[in-house]
Formats: C-alpha cells, structure tokens, sequence
C-alpha cells in the first residue's frame, strides 16, 4: 500500500492539524490547561481558526495511534504528517456557522493529564462534544488526543482502527474503489451544506469494507437524518444493534426518541448524556424543546427558564422562553425578556422582525 494515498485517506477522514514536536512530554497545570481553554474558546468565538489550527501535537497523537492499535510508530508518525495540512478550527467554524458556539464545559484532571470538554454547537441546533487531552511541549501546551462524542471514541482509536483497515484492505480494492476514497472530504462538505442526498450519493459509492466501520455507520445515520424518517430510523437500528453499548448511543439516541414520540426516552438520553459528561447547564435547552413536543408547560417553565437564568447570552434559548410566555398569556414576561433579547449582540433586525411576525402584538407591548 502506498503511504502517501494512506496519508491522504486520513486527513479527507479528520481533517486535522498538526505540530510536530520531538520532546518529552511534560505535565500541564490546571491553570494552564484553563489559559488554553480561553484561548481556543475566544478565537473560535471570533471564527479565527489559527490557534485550533496549530494545536494538535503530532508526535504526542502518533504515540496514542501506535499504542490505540499497535501500530508501528513509524506509520503512525506517517499518518500524523499526512494530516499535517488537515485544518481541524476551519472545520469547527464551519460545522459552528453563523450562530453556532465552541465552549467549554469542564476542566478536569485525570491520570495526572488535564482535560477539558468542548461543546460545539452548531446553527442547524446540532450538538457535539470534545474532550481534549492536553500535552506540553517546549513550553507549549498542545492537544494530545481528542475523545469525540459523537464516534464514541478517540481521534487517537479512530485513526489507529483507519490504519489497520487500510493495512488489510487497500491492496486488494479496485482501482475504482481506491478512487472513491477521496470522497469522504466531499461527503463532510456536503453535509455542511445540507445537501444530504449528493452526500449519500457519494457514500453509497465508497468501498463496502469501510462503510462496515463504525465512524462510517455514524456518518451513514447523520446522512440519514437529512434523507427521511424511515432512513434515519433504519441507519440508527443498524449503529445500535453494531454497537449497543457505546456511550455516544445516549447522544445520537435523542433523536431517533423523538422521531418516535418517545418524549420521556428522549428526556433519559439526554440526562444520561449529561450524567457521563458531568453536568452541561446548556442541555436544558433540548430538555425544554422535548418537553415543547410533548406540550409538557410546566417542563417547558422549568427547563427554559433554568436556561435563561444560567446563559442569558444564548439567544435561541431566550427565543424559546420568549414564546413560552407569549403562548401561556404570560405577556409581560414575554415583553420584558425581548428587551433583553433585542440588547444581545447576535441578534439583528431580521431576528426581531421574525418574532414580531408570529407575536404582532408584542412589538406593541416592547415599544
């Protein structure tokens, strides 16, 4: 197998990037591993991809692919070079959009390594989160690996397993499967997009041998969701039945509840999700929205108003509570929480003419 098209399979899987460093790995302290995450925090926030960009530590990876699926460290070092050029805060700004967020969660501390959880979410209202395993090196505190929530595994596991598909696969592919290889980078800018069925078109074309792998079938359900129900239902069975224990079945299970009417299934994912990352105030947001399906009022006022109290900066949860209480004749409630609403900095003229739209007497009562 030729490395270079190895290379090139991994970084179209993760797009990534990678400093390469040769030093010995050293302890990060907790209020260094906090001073990284307001760095990483605020640049994304100004959807600057830099300091993203250049955070990942290729030696320190390379080590944890090789240990992940004893791989050679020679090939694992390849692999973290052919990532090399990978642009990992590009991706999360684009994944973020216009009115998305990458915020921290927790910091936390485990086998003397300090950790910090990420929640990325985007504009379509999608949510994922990053646990990051932090290194220092020359002084410089990198990202090691990366726990990803919506794989279930980390990048180091992922990128090992990738390894030793391609080691015992690639050869014996066809030219024409080797060609639609280089797909798989088409495919994540499609879903971006939203154009779900030319990404499923592609995804139907890679090798079979892939789409048998676990991030594979994940990509399958996230292109199912934007296909039909009954696709979306059919790809989340199939992620179950493969793999019934994984802990990232309690995120993507929310939806296949809902899908189903399955409210209070819905509400005990999303509470185990929250009990294995150790808390996240923000899940109260999709807390309140089931409970809006479900026509649940007194969930709604618990969870939307916990929301506000504990991220009154997060608009669409405002907009939420806004509605909950001009739905439940509460409209002085309502007119006071829009002059807030209207004094966030991510909220313009369209936004405000949109909610005046559906409530026309609210704009009355704000005045």
């Amino acid at each position: 197998m030729q490395l270079l098209s190895l290379r090139k399979f991994i970084c179209f899987l993760f797009v990534l990037a990678l400093a390469a460093c040769g030093e010995q790995e050293k302890s990060v302290t907790k209020d260094e591993a906090l001073q990284m995450a307001r760095s990483l925090e605020g640049s994304l926030k100004r959807r600057s991809a830099a300091k993203f960009n250049e955070a990942f530590d290729a030696d320190a990876l390379a080590d944890r692919v090789s240990k992940a699926g004893k791989v050679k460290i020679v090939l694992a070092r390849g692999v973290a070079e052919g990532v090399k050029k990978g642009q990992m805060g590009t991706e999360l700004i684009n994944s973020m959009g216009k009115g998305g967020s990458y915020e921290l969660v927790k910091q936390y501390e485990k086998d003397n390594k300090q950790h910090l959880i990420f929640r990325l979410f985007g504009e379509d209202g999608k949510v994922n989160y990053h646990d990051l395993e932090l290194v220092k090196k020359k002084d410089q505190i990198k990202i090691a690996d990366m726990f990803v929530y919506l794989s279930g595994e980390n990048l180091s596991t992922t990128l090992a397993q990738a390894l030793a598909l391609m080691g015992d696969h690639y050869d014996g592919m066809s030219k024409e499967e080797k060609e639609q290889i280089g797909n798989i980078k088409s495919i994540r800018k499609l879903l971006n997009a939203g154009k779900y069925e030319a990404a499923d078109d592609l995804y139907e074309k890679l090798p079979e041998v892939l789409k048998s792998q676990k991030m594979f079938r994940v990509i399958r359900v996230e292109i199912a969701s934007g296909l039909s129900n009954e696709s979306y239902a059919i790809a989340m069975e199939e992620l179950e039945k493969a793999y019934p224990n994984a802990p990232n079945m309690f995120l993507m299970k929310i939806d296949a509840y809902i899908l189903k009417k399955d409210y209070k299934g819905a509400l005990k994912s999303i509470n185990q999700l929250d009990s294995l990352i150790n808390k996240d105030a923000f899940l109260d947001y999709y807390r309140g929205l089931v409970c809006k399906m479900d026509e649940d009022v007194e969930g709604q006022r618990l969870y939307f108003e916990r929301l506000v109290a504990g991220k009154p900066e997060f608009a669409a949860g405002v907009l939420e509570l806004i509605f909950f209480y001009m739905d439940n004749n509460e409209k002085s409630k309502a007119a006071e929480l829009t002059k807030k609403y209207k004094e966030l900095g991510n909220v313009g003229k369209d936004q405000m003419d949109g909610l005046y739209t559906v409530y026309p007497e609210l704009e009355k009562l704000v005045g």
